[in-house]
């Protein structure tokens, strides 16, 4: 008697399945529920979505360098006034490098060090290291 019932609730419960599925329960674009995109729809999505994301980039970039041009950096000094002071220093080093190299031999020393900068403009200043 058990089989039989559990049986006949099996079948049963089987039917209804098959008659959920077939009664058109469905999304209203006509596919069942459980489908995801079609083709055609995610390549869509994906080109909305690339498009959306290139244009919230360009508008970033857009207001950092806006906000670049008009101020100067947090030291106080532009791109090109650090590069220059960087390139002074370097030179000023070195200079005092070989000095103290050539004191240790024993030769004599040089009196200056001219050092010559150039900037992205072509624009070309020289300077000149004396030392006494």
């Amino acid at each position: 008697a058990t089989q039989i019932s559990a049986a006949s609730r099996g079948h049963r419960a089987r039917k209804e399945v098959a008659a959920r599925r077939s009664s058109g329960r469905q999304q209203g674009d006509g596919r069942e529920l459980g489908e995801g995109p079609s083709a055609d729809e995610a390549r869509a999505a994906t080109q909305i979505s690339a498009a959306t994301r290139g244009h919230r980039a360009r508008k970033e970039e857009a207001a950092r360098r806006s906000s670049r041009q008009g101020a100067a950096p947090a030291g106080g000094l532009t791109e090109e006034e650090t590069h220059a002071a960087t390139r002074i220093g370097a030179a000023a080093r070195g200079f005092h490098g070989r000095r103290e190299a050539l004191s240790r031999r024993g030769a004599s020393q040089p009196k200056s060090v001219k050092v010559s900068l150039s900037n992205n403009a072509g624009r070309r200043v020289a300077l000149t290291l004396s030392m006494s």
